[in-house]
């Protein structure tokens, strides 16, 4: 994982934003959702994005596409408080954020940040996708998200209605499940959020159907025989580490691969330990999320052979 400035995390957010420049629904709805007087509250531009006229000087009006590369930022600095970010932010980048707001207002506007920020999200695993498209190779795991501790479950009020208790290789949670698909390069394909309670084997066909070829995953992704075969129509030839009690014969080709799949393990250390995840301080379930969506954009974004050119067609 290399390090990353401030500007080329501000040049891809920027890519992202000419991307969709000239798409009507998501302009409409940027503007619908941000609204006038949010715009104006904020001292910010009520374009849907300001571009620099030169990226090297970097002082530009505070609009979305600057909030998003601040926020993400923010975990490359390993700053898991947004305070605490903020308080940075306004003392050492006061040059290139001329009218940096207070933190009741920095914090606003990252909330309303959070939908593009999904999008951006989910357009960044449609490349990896893309770029994967010759992958046969594919690995498939889960994670669980904790919200809090197993002491303070029944006075947890955050994600109570959303959240729930599930069980890991580690023991039991609370919280949510992060599962995903990785190619043998770590490039990450597919990711999505469940309850704790849900089980792994019920997410594999979801996860899945974007993919073509062999897809490895451990024994909690054990599957019927009429879901194998209806995934083998599609393309996808599901491979599961043999559970204790099996008696099944497998190539040692398939074991090998089998034991490969610390490739996705490895993504959910970095994504937990490099740029934090896992959140217990959350006083919303969107501020929650946002430090989700936030932290997995940080961490593709690390991952990004040519960053610059992610939302660039070749």
């Amino acid at each position: 994982m290399t390090e990353i400035s401030l500007i080329e995390v501000y040049k891809i957010v920027d890519s992202f934003f000419k991307y969709f420049e000239g798409n009507f629904l998501v302009e409409h709805f940027a503007r619908n959702y941000y609204g006038k007087r949010g715009f104006k509250r904020m001292g910010m531009s009520q374009k849907f994005v300001t571009f620099s006229p030169s990226p090297t000087s970097f002082k530009l009006s505070l609009c979305t596409a600057p909030i998003m590369a601040l926020n993400i930022y923010r975990f490359f600095m390993q700053f898991s408080n947004l305070k605490a970010f903020h308080r940075f932010a306004n003392k050492y980048l006061k040059e290139r954020y001329p009218n940096f707001p207070n933190y009741e207002n920095f914090l606003k506007a990252t909330n309303k940040s959070f939908p593009m920020m999904m999008l951006f999200v989910n357009s960044v695993l449609a490349k990896n996708r893309e770029k994967c498209a010759g992958e046969t190779i594919h690995f498939i795991d889960s994670t669980p998200v904790e919200v809090c501790k197993n002491n303070k479950i029944l006075r947890h009020k955050v994600a109570r209605d959303c959240a729930s208790r599930g069980k890991s290789t580690k023991g039991w949670f609370f919280g949510f499940k992060l599962h995903g698909v990785c190619t043998a390069d770590m490039i990450v394909e597919s990711l999505t959020f469940t309850t704790g309670s849900v089980h792994d084997s019920k997410m594999a066909q979801k996860l899945t159907k974007d993919i073509i070829g062999k897809a490895f995953a451990d024994a909690g992704y054990q599957l019927k025989s009429e879901v194998l075969s209806e995934m083998a129509d599609d393309g996808v030839f599901m491979h599961n580490a043999p559970r204790k009690n099996m008696n099944r014969l497998i190539s040692k080709e398939q074991l090998d691969y089998i034991k490969q799949r610390n490739i996705i393990e490895t993504v959910w250390s970095v994504m937990k330990g490099r740029f934090e995840l896992v959140y217990t301080k959350a006083r919303s379930l969107k501020g929650m999320f946002r430090h989700f969506f936030y932290s997995i954009a940080a961490f593709l974004i690390s991952q990004s052979a040519c960053r610059q050119k992610l939302f660039i067609p070749d």
